[in-house]
């Protein structure tokens, strides 16, 4: 009985293709291991070296395979070069086999138009058939770090972009204000707002939406102003910190709107820490601070006494 290649691994299923005589072999789709191991393990064990050394048996093989003669070849060379006993060559050739598939897929689904991608895509293709690892290995990485100079190209213009998109919107709330069209004013805040949330551009958007919580408190829609206006005042503090006059404003807008809720305590507390941060870095005869403490003043008269 004619001894086949022992492959470690039982294939699950194979592809059946009739041949020119009229027999079955097994043909390989993809990198599909297991037709692989079903192609290569139909080779009898002593069959090996004569498809080493003849080329029309290699080109059967590697055409089976989806390879090109020159890899199989390349293989041969390797195995030779090595000293592989000739029983474990049915296995080291399944490895290479499936190694050289997955990598040749996927130079074939690249279809960019980088002239420097297409030159590295197709130097990994000639030590793929050559079987040079260690070169493809390095063209693959060559090809990774232009790929990211690329992508890093697009991500700058397409934020450039969303940038001025967001800008737009700023100017659509800033003529529906003069309309005063406040509600709309809001929205259209918020909507430039939203644009920015993955751009790292988390100072302007915080403007924007303290800008909507403005425009909320104009309309009289303190509750949205009041959703608008947290988060502004969380991004104010990482960005520039608590003793910013930027976050002293955004603490003095959210006690207007609280103020306009009836919720006089959270209204207090946030103009003390407003005027406090004043206090602490402006003139103590500057008006924003009689402004601010007039302004506590009232809100403080509206709290219920026990």
């Amino acid at each position: 009985m004619m001894q086949k290649a022992n492959i470690h691994g039982s294939p699950a299923s194979h592809i059946l293709q009739s041949g020119t005589d009229g027999s079955q072999s097994a043909s390989i789709e993809g990198s599909d291991y297991a037709v692989i191991v079903q192609i290569i393990g139909d080779v009898a064990l002593k069959d090996w070296e004569q498809i080493r050394d003849d080329v029309e048996r290699r080109q059967q093989l590697a055409e089976k395979l989806g390879m090109s003669e020159k890899a199989v070849l390349s293989f041969f060379s390797q195995i030779d070069k090595n000293e592989v006993p000739l029983a474990e060559w049915p296995e080291k050739f399944a490895e290479i086999a499936q190694l050289y598939r997955s990598q040749q897929e996927r130079l074939d689904r690249y279809d960019g138009k980088d002239a420097q991608l297409v030159e590295i895509r197709l130097a990994t293709k000639t030590a793929l058939d050559a079987l040079d690892w260690p070169t493809a290995e390095k063209l693959w990485l060559e090809a990774a770090a232009r790929q990211r100079e690329i992508n890093d190209e697009a991500e700058e213009l397409l934020r450039d972009g969303k940038l001025a998109e967001a800008e737009d919107y700023v100017g659509a709330a800033e003529s529906a204000a003069g309309d005063f069209e406040y509600q709309r004013a809001a929205q259209h805040y918020l909507e430039a707002a939203r644009i920015l949330e993955r751009w790292d551009a988390e100072v302007t958007r915080g403007r924007y939406l303290n800008q909507a919580g403005i425009r909320f408190l104009d309309a009289g829609k303190y509750e949205a102003g009041v959703q608008a206006m947290l988060p502004p005042l969380e991004i104010t503090k990482v960005a520039l910190g608590e003793e910013h006059p930027s976050y002293a404003t955004t603490l003095n807008n959210l006690a207007g709107l609280y103020f306009h809720t009836e919720r006089y305590a959270e209204s207090a507390a946030y103009m003390e820490q407003a005027l406090s941060i004043l206090e602490a870095t402006l003139p103590a005869a500057h008006p924003n601070i009689e402004m601010l403490q007039e302004g506590l003043t009232i809100i403080r008269s509206r709290i219920p006494t026990e």
